[in-house]
């Protein structure tokens, strides 16, 4: 039986937009992966599919903040960054020039974690 996920990539630079929706895919069986570049179509996208992981970026994160049923992986530039994500309440985070290895491994984690809000296909 496969496991399918749905996943939000909300991050305004289109080019880590990409790149992060080309390695989920090639990662980890993807049932959707919507794509968003800025937090109103983030809020409706929550909304509208409840995805089981969002990653996204500090801008982002700081305007949409966490969501019931979500996991949330948020994607900073900097340590300031990076202590203020954390001072909200939010372990998950990686700095800009993480190596791939290790950005998976926690994506597959955080899922892992939220095995409750992964579908059965």
């Amino acid at each position: 039986m496969n496991t399918s996920v749905t996943a939000l990539i909300a991050v305004r630079s289109r080019e880590l937009r990409d790149a992060l929706h080309a390695l989920l895919e090639a990662t980890i069986h993807i049932h959707a992966v919507y794509r968003t570049s800025d937090a109103q179509t983030s809020i409706e996208c929550l909304e509208t599919y409840h995805p089981a992981l969002m990653l996204c970026d500090y801008v982002i994160f700081n305007e949409v903040g966490v969501w019931e049923n979500t996991q949330v992986l948020v994607l900073v530039d900097n340590r300031v960054e990076q202590n203020q994500v954390i001072a909200k309440g939010v372990s998950n985070v990686v700095i800009t020039g993480t190596p791939v290895d290790d950005l998976v491994t926690m994506i597959h984690s955080l899922l892992n974690a939220g095995a409750g809000s992964v579908n059965d296909d």
